[in-house]
């Protein structure tokens, strides 16, 4: 029995040896330097939110562009307030939005480059027609998402619920910044 037992330990001796190779490949880098916010889950992430008020015109092509650098990657949610709700908050609906005037339909939306990004309106008649109600006094909210939380984001909240992202970002009315246009 003693016999048995040693060689089952030396047969155990030799199954626990350290085992060596190739080191594996290196990590991604952090994002050194950059400044951020902690996140709801205690990490660091950049995040902006903009507000821009717009009167489309037939000189601007029925729509706004503006500068905002935004890192590869990061992605952009554009609101657009569509009035106040039985609480008198604002209402704010994601882009694109498509709407049913008398005249036509009526499309606001968006694209975004890492350079800029740019909001505007189409319709399905001259937007000269539908006057002042739909080209005149727009407000949105920008907000920009960095890439590498979008995925955590879209499947944590809805992203269409304006409050419901500013909420998961940690941000308050007192956090929205103006943007001027190019």
């Amino acid at each position: 029995m003693k016999k048995i037992y040693g060689l089952l330990m030396i047969i155990a001796a030799l199954n626990f040896q350290a085992c060596e190779g190739p080191q594996g490949p290196p990590g991604i880098d952090g994002m050194d330097g950059k400044d951020g916010v902690d996140g709801e889950d205690g990490g660091l992430f950049l995040s902006t939110v903009f507000e821009a008020g717009i009167d489309f015109t037939e000189e601007d092509g029925y729509q706004a562009t503006y500068d905002l650098e935004i890192f590869d990657g990061d992605n952009l949610l554009v609101f657009m307030a569509i009035g106040l709700d039985e609480e008198d908050n604002v209402a704010w609906m994601p882009l694109p939005q498509t709407f049913f005037a008398e005249q036509g339909m009526v499309i606001f939306n968006y694209f975004f480059t890492n350079k800029y990004f740019s909001i505007f309106m189409d319709s399905s008649v001259s937007p000269s027609e539908l006057g002042p109600d739909w080209t005149d006094g727009q407000y949105f909210r920008i907000v920009v998402i960095p890439g590498e939380h979008y995925q955590e984001a879209s499947s944590r909240i809805d992203l269409n619920d304006y409050y419901a992202v500013m909420k998961w970002l940690g941000k308050s009315e007192k956090d929205v910044e103006a943007l001027t246009l190019r």
